[in-house]
């Protein structure tokens, strides 16, 4: 209350606070703002050797970036990567989000820092996931068809694919691992699985069967479409 509300109805004296009381709550959202950070480096020479023509220097300590020669803070490339892979925003959506805020930053840039993220330090990450899941009693395996625009030394009319590894469902340990590859041979889940000897969950491609040590669980939706296949086959025939 005002101050000059403060007032006994009654007596007319100063009253004080005694108490509070729950009314409501309200979500307030505080738009994101850009700082430019700027590094220096203090520098230390030493005046006794400079006196005898002999200079001594020494730089103070800099944080090393988390990009060579990048504007990229590690919070800047972080959500550029959470909003095109979580968000599912693409780069150029995201140019436009970033002129809004006042600072030019082209997707060029963007796509550059993710792949120089996904090489200086997701790759590693990757490496390590791989090696927790090939200790796994089961996996699943499938490939879908994907289209790259404009890749280099590649048809536009040639096809992709997208492998997908996983963990079962069970397991205490949820790794999912993608790995592109230009082929569909039975030769790049075989590179990728090395000896691994245990369950493999996967469809009908014939390209599984190139891994010889692990045992085999074919997918029951499947297996079920091949029944539905022959009763409409069958169907057919009997009313040809």
């Amino acid at each position: 209350m005002p101050e000059n509300e403060q007032i006994c109805l009654r007596c007319g004296s100063k009253m004080k606070v005694v108490g509070k009381k729950y009314v409501r709550e309200e979500v307030e959202l505080i738009p994101a703002k850009l700082v430019v950070k700027k590094y220096y480096s203090l520098t230390y020479g030493c005046k006794k050797c400079e006196k005898k023509n002999m200079p001594v220097f020494l730089h103070g300590f800099v944080p090393a970036p988390v990009l060579p020669h990048s504007l990229a803070s590690a919070s800047t490339a972080a959500w550029v990567i959470y909003q095109k892979y979580v968000n599912v925003t693409p780069l150029y959506r995201q140019e436009k989000d970033w002129e809004r805020l006042g600072y030019v930053l082209s997707r060029t840039t963007m796509a550059n820092w993710v792949i120089r993220c996904s090489e200086d330090y997701f790759s590693k990450l990757v490496s390590r996931l791989k090696e927790e899941m090939l200790k796994q009693k089961i996996l699943h395996c499938d490939e879908t068809y994907v289209k790259v625009l404009k890749e280099r030394n590649v048809s536009s009319e040639s096809k992709q694919y997208m492998w997908v590894y996983r963990t079962g469902k069970h397991s205490d340990r949820q790794i999912v691992i993608y790995d592109y590859n230009k082929s569909r041979s039975g030769g790049v889940p075989k590179a990728f699985l090395g000896d691994y000897d245990g369950y493999l969950h996967t469809d009908g491609y014939s390209g599984y069967n190139k891994l010889n040590k692990v045992t085999h669980c074919n997918c029951l939706a499947h297996v079920r479409r091949k029944f539905h296949e022959a009763i409409i086959v069958d169907s057919r025939r009997q009313h040809s």
